[in-house]
């Protein structure tokens, strides 16, 4: 319906042309609608320049489009083998697939800025197709959602419905146990094995909570361990460290002392030499006065 408006609205306000157009050669692409609200209109061989394809926009009562327009019906499918005018007075060919024969075989919007007065095809752009469109797209999201909703509905009234009757079987099973504990209250020893049976079954929960509690100890036993390790070793280093000082000092003050005891035995030893030696000297000049005495009274009995 949208390619034959067109092709009648063109028909009918192209009165310039009326004369040379050959009504058969008119087309518009795609031929199922605008796309986005982006159409081209081509009239047999390349039959525009820039400043007619803007005319034939306008007589059509649409603008002519823009590059970006273009760009956003390329992105949503159109695609055509033909160049065509747009707002920017430049030539293009909107590609999605490689084809050898369009668009040099390039994909995406090939742009030919090619000289204002070479003659294309022409892409128009149609405003009110496109708010109907929007609208279009919209009301099937609202349906969309609306399917959703209900989809979502039904699943959760079949999950309810299961959710009742699994608490309704739940229900029956409890009281079948109940049931089942009153009957073995009784005083023999089977019956009171029946009894223990429930809070047997409940052990599990109450121990369940203690591997937390016991994870943590080993934890801050670890820690705790790991802390001892290190301090010792620094004790063991410092003290170490300490000792090899201490022996250094000691070591020290032995030589110190050992030399001043070599000194003090030097000089004592030569304290006692020089008193032994004056007693010898004043020995010998002792005897030597003895030997003089001696010989004096001999030398006078003689004469």
């Amino acid at each position: 319906m949208a390619r034959v408006w067109l092709v009648t609205l063109l028909l009918t306000k192209l009165s310039v042309f009326a004369d040379l157009i050959d009504h058969s050669q008119i087309k518009v692409t795609p031929a199922h609608g605008t796309i986005v609200g982006v159409f081209k209109v081509s009239y047999g061989d390349y039959s525009f320049n820039a400043s007619t394809a803007r005319e034939v926009c306008q007589v059509l009562g649409v603008t002519i489009a823009s590059k970006t327009q273009v760009q956003e019906a390329l992105s949503h499918g159109l695609e055509t083998c033909r160049f065509g005018w747009t707002d920017e007075q430049v030539a293009v060919i909107p590609r999605v697939q490689q084809n050898p024969k369009c668009g040099n075989g390039k994909i995406g919007l090939v742009v030919w800025r090619a000289d204002v007065n070479k003659r294309f095809d022409v892409f128009c752009f149609n405003a009110t197709d496109l708010e109907a469109q929007i609208q279009v797209t919209t009301a099937d999201v609202h349906t969309t959602r609306r399917d959703l909703t209900s989809t979502q509905s039904s699943l959760l009234s079949t999950g309810e419905a299961r959710f009742d009757k699994s608490s309704r079987s739940f229900a029956h099973a409890s009281e079948s146990s109940s049931t089942l504990t009153s009957l073995s209250v009784s005083p023999s020893p089977s019956h009171h094995t029946l009894l223990e049976y429930p809070k047997q079954m409940q052990k599990p929960q109450s121990m369940s909570s203690e591997p937390s509690s016991i994870g943590t100890v080993p934890a801050v036993l670890l820690i705790t361990a790991i802390f001892t390790v290190l301090l010792t070793v620094v004790i063991a280093v410092w003290r170490f460290k300490m000792k090899q000082h201490c022996v250094s000092c000691w070591d020290a003050e032995e030589q110190k002392e050992y030399i001043e005891t070599e000194v003090w035995d030097q000089s004592n030893g030569k304290d006692q030499r020089e008193p032994q030696a004056e007693f010898k000297e004043d020995q010998s000049r002792k005897n030597s006065n003895d030997i003089s005495v001696k010989m004096t009274p001999e030398t006078d009995t003689d004469s």
